[in-house]
């Protein structure tokens, strides 16, 4: 699928200058943006550096670059290409499908935010912006995957039980991620 290509690129891309900026070494950092972006979008969680992405905890450019390929491939191919058919004016109205996942997904992504926000609260080695991006980061990486930008042993048991339930739901049918699927857990809660 050419779209999946030209996202992946698009997030190697944009995550290049604040790796090169880490890295210092050019072909590093653009191996490392390459790898980062299809390791995002395909919702893997690998990363090349042996602190994943803590280095990365403060900026929010690779926080949101990596989170927003996180959700784009944990979305599903159908609902990518409902929506590039909706926004070419191809499609009159989303399927029911398509506002089902992102409804769920856009509450369990505020969900996790303003849970793990709360726990993170009480960590005084963080400032407020890595407070913001960590909450926001971790709800969205959670999902299915697993990168970290701070030491998640270091969460409450709260905290760490609505991960493990962030995990067990996943992301949405037809994605490149795991889990139930977000489908799945809001047909369950409206039973």
């Amino acid at each position: 699928m050419p779209v999946v290509f030209f996202i992946e690129f698009l997030g190697a891309l944009a995550l290049f200058p604040s790796f090169l900026l880490k890295l210092k070494d050019p072909f590093n950092a653009l191996f490392a943006s390459l790898f980062h972006s299809i390791s995002a979008f395909n919702n893997a969680g690998f990363s090349t550096f042996s602190d994943n992405l803590t280095r990365f905890r403060g900026d929010p450019w690779v926080n949101l670059i990596i989170s927003l390929l996180i959700v784009l491939g944990g979305l599903g191919f159908y609902v990518i290409y409902e929506v590039i058919l909706y926004w070419r004016g191809e499609l009159k109205r989303l399927s029911t499908h398509t506002k089902l996942v992102f409804l769920s997904s856009g509450f369990l992504i505020l969900l996790g935010f303003f849970g793990l926000l709360y726990d993170l609260w009480r960590f005084k080695s963080l400032s407020l912006g890595e407070k913001l991006l960590a909450s926001l980061f971790h709800s969205v990486s959670a999902r299915t995957a697993g990168f970290n930008t701070i030491d998640l042993s270091k969460l409450s048991e709260a905290s760490q039980f609505l991960l493990i339930n962030l995990m067990f739901i996943g992301a949405s049918p037809g994605s490149t991620g795991g889990g139930i699927k977000t489908i799945t857990a809001t047909i369950i809660l409206c039973l």
